[in-house]
């Protein structure tokens, strides 16, 4: 059975790649095909892990992988390399007890967490406190906001990641 995975790259300030998002794909189309967001993340997980090796996806840049609320729980990331992975909190994902938990025993191990198309709610304070890196979708939010967000954010020490920027003009 052939095993597929996408591989979009992120860039830094200098167009040098950073890292790459691990996208789940079931086929040679380049889309995700609406399975559930567990199976998602867990066949990811496995296939880059597991089948690709990260060392071989990822070289010496960082590996971006959406996690569901169960993917935190069980504790999915502990078979995935912390220097090299980072766990993407999805923006469903609500910040009730059990995650906070979750995400506080994966920053003591040493995992960077970033929190997937952030639009800012008090609700997720306790989640900012952990997160390393905001992903903003560039569509989502106007420059006003993205400006009040990198001034809040700088000062705790978080990177903002520009999502959904398609073209040099937009860069």
């Amino acid at each position: 059975m052939e095993q597929f995975i996408a591989r979009q790259p992120i860039f830094d300030s200098r167009m040098n790649v950073f890292g790459y998002e691990l996208l789940f794909r079931n086929g040679v189309e380049n889309y995700f095909s609406g399975i559930d967001g567990d199976q998602a993340t867990s066949q990811v997980i496995a296939t880059s892990a597991m089948l690709f090796g990260m060392e071989n996806l990822l070289g010496d840049g960082k590996g971006f992988i959406n996690f569901t609320r169960k993917s935190l729980l069980c504790d999915y990331a502990s078979v995935l390399p912390k220097r090299q992975i980072v766990v993407e909190i999805l923006e469903n994902v609500k910040p009730d007890a059990e995650v906070m938990d979750a995400c506080r025993r994966l920053k003591k191990q040493g995992y960077v967490l970033a929190l997937d198309d952030f639009v800012y709610d008090a609700r997720y304070d306790g989640l900012l406190k952990m997160a390393d890196i905001v992903k903003v979708d560039f569509f989502v939010s106007d420059i006003d906001e993205r400006r009040r967000m990198a001034e809040a954010f700088k000062p705790l020490g978080i990177k903002m990641l520009a999502e959904k920027v398609e073209t040099r003009e937009e860069y």
